[in-house]
């Protein structure tokens, strides 16, 4: 039985209980405000005219789901139930209106529901290989309406209907039961809903034909009231709450979905930027090495001392480019770095593209990543070879204290307050930037992931300077201070 039980959290006892208590306290009040009301038949009245707003709430919740599934099944199922609420209601309008005496015209009220029915029948069928083609809820409404209309007019004109129709009122009642079963039939195969949803649908399309077969063929008297009442009750509890859950299921898978494809997306997108951040970092090492190895291979251009330096950038870069194109997240752990053999192959690869950059080696030993510490010095002084076009660039190292201060200055126009502001932020670039505004940001990064910092100061017209600070390497912090 446990297939046939709505699962937890999708819809409680509370639920049904209160779909129960709308359908019947309008009645209640009634029979409390108004004491001739006080019987069966009334009843039954004004118990369907609340019922099917009951049911019309159920087509909507299956509409509903319908829009979050596009499933078709739940589309015309839809589309039968809001037709069926208001033919319903206008059913419970005509029984309020001509009370007993609308049993003068039970001849066109059987014949009108046979050809309604029939029809619901037509369409869920037909509907099982076609997708709709017009939506649901304006289907249904137009069927509901265009019934209604028709029984109502034939009620009030007092017409009947001719011989040859009336001589087939014998088998109204197998005819009407045989629809109701093809009704059940069809919401069993046609909407792809749980084993609970469905089992309640065809209950209450099966206490929907016993209604109807009550209401048209039971006669009078206090018992069919009670059956009629109860069977109209039942019908639209259990279908407000299978379409309900169904409905609340929908919801809660459509946004697990949802958050499954954000979560997908976002792990996407940090994949494309880790990408983009490491091909960011592979141009500045692959310029340096193609300058590097024309000049190396131009042998008349070069003195030994400067072609060894020139090798040792060069390998350096190749190694640093080799981890790039292999490594994932970083894992390297932090270590003792000698900042002198950080920054040289960067220095050296600059001075190969012709800028100038005058740097002085100190002796200092930080705690860090050796490729971190390169690839942030690359890439604040590809920045002031951007920004700063044909200005020389100072590098220079100071101890503080606790910790190493780098420098990186230029003599360029600098950098408006309004930019420095936000320039360490992903994809931020000046408005005459030709970068991608990702270097500086993954330079912090680095940066603070190491123990350090890394700002800016900048005048507007007097250039600007990158101020990087890292952490001493304890044992080396008394040798270097020695040094300095």
């Amino acid at each position: 039985m446990g297939k046939f039980r709505i699962p937890d959290g999708v819809w409680g006892w509370h639920g049904t209980l209160l779909v129960a208590l709308v359908c019947v306290t309008p009645a209640l009040v009634a029979f409390w405000l108004a004491p001739e009301t006080r019987n069966v038949e009334d009843a039954a009245g004004i118990g369907s005219l609340v019922v099917h707003p009951v049911v019309l709430a159920a087509a909507l919740g299956l509409y509903f789901a319908w829009r979050l599934t596009g499933e078709p099944g739940q589309a015309w199922l839809a589309a039968a139930f809001v037709a069926l609420a208001i033919k319903g209601f206008s059913f419970a309008a005509l029984r309020l209106a001509h009370g007993p005496g609308l049993v003068d015209h039970s001849t066109t009220l059987l014949v009108t529901d046979l050809l309604f029915t029939a029809t619901v029948v037509a369409m869920l069928w037909w509907g099982r290989a076609v997708p709709p083609q017009l939506d649901p809820l304006l289907l249904g409404v137009c069927l509901g309406v265009v019934f209604s209309a028709f029984r109502i007019g034939m009620v009030e004109s007092g017409r009947g209907y001719p011989a040859a129709v009336l001589g087939i009122l014998i088998f109204a009642g197998a005819g009407m039961a045989l629809l109701y079963i093809a009704f059940a039939v069809a919401a069993a195969t046609l909407v792809p809903v749980p084993a609970w949803a469905r089992i309640r649908i065809v209950t209450a399309v099966v206490l929907l034909g016993l209604n109807q077969l009550v209401v048209h063929q039971g006669g009078e008297g206090v018992g069919f009231a009670v059956v009629s009442i109860l069977t109209d009750l039942l019908f639209a509890v259990l279908l407000c709450v299978a379409a309900s859950a169904v409905l609340r299921l929908t919801i809660r898978d459509s946004t697990s979905t949802v958050t499954e494809l954000s979560r997908r997306v976002a792990d996407v997108e940090e994949r494309n930027r880790l990408d983009r951040e490491r091909l960011h970092e592979m141009d500045a090492a692959i310029a340096g090495i193609v300058t590097a190895s024309e000049l190396i291979h131009d042998g008349t251009r070069l003195s030994p001392d400067r072609r060894a330096q020139l090798e040792r950038m060069v390998e350096a870069e190749i190694a640093r480019l080799g981890g790039l194109a292999t490594r994932g997240p970083r894992v390297t752990p932090v270590g003792p770095v000698d900042l002198d053999q950080a920054i040289e192959p960067v220095v050296v690869a600059q001075r190969v593209l012709g800028r100038q950059v005058d740097w002085t080696p100190t002796g200092h030993l930080v705690r860090g990543r050796a490729d971190d510490i390169t690839e942030v010095v690359t890439t604040l002084l590809e920045n002031a070879a951007q920004h700063a076009p044909g200005s020389p660039v100072r590098v220079a190292a100071r101890d503080i204290g606790a910790a190493v201060e780098l420098t990186v200055s230029d003599l360029g126009p600098g950098i408006p307050r309004e930019v420095s502001a936000r320039l360490f932020e992903w994809g931020e670039r000046g408005p005459a930037s030709r970068g991608q505004g990702i270097g500086l940001n993954v330079a912090r990064r680095l940066v603070e992931d190491l123990g350090g910092s890394l700002r800016i100061l900048s005048t507007p017209g007097c250039g600007a300077t990158f101020v990087l600070r890292l952490p001493y390497e304890r044992a080396g912090h008394g040798a270097s201070r020695a040094r300095a």
